[in-house]
């Protein structure tokens, strides 16, 4: 925790630190952000969720924005990056007057498993006594991962990773770059007129497998919202944010999912690989009682990710405010 001397320090040049997020620090003066329009996406999914009282986790959070949203809102805020950016994180949360767990320089390589020693550290007592439960202090209601994915060597990987820190009946909110397309395919964009994101990009994951290797994670998707669709000689890349709710069993259901009947004769549907979800669901257990989400704004994924999905659907409407985090 810095005291009063060094937040004054760091309050005097705010100005020549590196900013992600547009935030207000004191009336009129906001920090000298991107404004990026895939922001507006995740701010209309947490909008949906009613955040009172409850547990979150925001995965490489730059400074801190979507966890003063949540904690605004009522949520107990675990925070935390790759990168080091506490000086930035200490300035918001003195000017938006909120608190929350912020642990930078945590990698995303085995992250679940990192974030549960941390909650491990700070809920072991002596004498405490251990074994399965209904409900854990471990894992979070609702996880958070925005502008994330398609920086990732292994996306299926990150998919588990969500349903690991997830409670069951909890939602994970995803919000990514993702290629609009109806194959299962991570691409790796290559362009004569340069890149999308500067270099940063491993894989676009396509909608049809966020849509498939969310399912096989046990998280079943609720509702999709999308902004900029971006057409390239090979691929269109989109804004995508997509809810999800973490279940018992895969939500590949006949009656409902359309792809039902392709997915149920490929190699995904009895794959034992994802079984290995199951020591850290019996580790999160379950959420305290049933977590409230509404559509409003956002369409139904119930059917499935598609094209013709996002054809039908049209892109999320939002305004400048929505871009930027005002006091």
């Amino acid at each position: 925790m810095l005291n009063d001397a060094q937040v004054n320090t760091i309050l005097e040049g705010w100005e020549r630190l590196q900013w992600y997020y547009s935030i207000e620090l004191s009336p009129g003066v906001f920090t000298k952000g991107f404004e990026f329009n895939n922001i507006a996406l995740t701010r209309k999914m947490l909008g949906n969720i009613d955040l009172k009282g409850r547990t979150a986790i925001d995965i490489s959070a730059m400074e801190g924005a979507m966890s003063t949203i949540m904690a605004k809102s009522g949520a107990s805020v675990l925070s935390t990056d790759a990168i080091d950016r506490t000086d930035q994180v200490t300035l918001v949360q003195r000017a938006h007057g909120v608190q929350f767990n912020y642990f930078p320089e945590v990698p995303l390589h085995r992250l679940a498993e990192h974030v549960f020693e941390l909650q491990a550290s700070k809920t072991y007592s002596h004498g405490l006594e251990i074994g399965p439960s209904e409900q854990t202090k471990f894992g979070f209601d609702v996880v958070l991962s925005s502008g994330v994915m398609y920086h990732v060597m292994n996306p299926v990987d990150h998919f588990m990773t969500y349903r690991k820190l997830c409670k069951q009946g909890g939602l994970v909110v995803l919000e990514t770059a993702a290629a609009v397309s109806d194959d299962v395919s991570f691409f790796h964009a290559t362009r004569p007129d340069g890149t999308l994101y500067n270099g940063f990009a491993t894989w676009f994951v396509s909608i049809a497998a966020i849509d498939l290797f969310l399912r096989a994670c046990y998280l079943e998707p609720l509702a999709f919202c999308y902004v900029s669709r971006e057409k390239t000689n090979t691929i269109e890349i989109a804004r995508v944010g997509v809810v999800a709710r973490a279940v018992s069993t895969p939500p590949f259901d006949r009656e409902r999912y359309k792809r039902y009947e392709e997915v149920y004769h490929s190699e995904i549907y009895n794959n034992k690989d994802f079984a290995m979800l199951q020591p850290a669901a019996l580790l999160t257990g379950r959420v305290s009682h049933p977590l409230e989400f509404r559509i409003n704004g956002l369409h139904s994924a119930e059917g499935g990710l598609s094209v013709a999905a996002f054809d039908s659907a049209g892109p999320l409407a939002y305004s400048e405010n929505d871009l930027r985090l005002g006091l």
